[in-house]
């Protein structure tokens, strides 16, 4: 989250974070899985999380 707004971790550190595309809902919930199995094993447990989400360009959007 940036400022109240949900935005990819590549548009908020584009050498950091980056969002993954999956071909169906099924494979992206499998991936969420393992993405947060690992985050809660590690010091980020509690602090972040990936989630699935469609991508819809008027919900991102790039900041100037």
């Amino acid at each position: 989250m940036n400022n109240g707004t949900w935005m990819p971790g590549d548009i908020i550190a584009a050498d950091g974070w980056s969002s993954v595309q999956f071909s169906s809902y099924g494979e992206c919930k499998k991936g969420q899985d393992i993405m947060n199995q690992g985050f809660n094993a590690s010091g980020y447990k509690g602090k972040i999380k990936g989630v699935c989400q469609e991508l819809d360009p008027n919900v991102f959007y790039l900041e100037s």
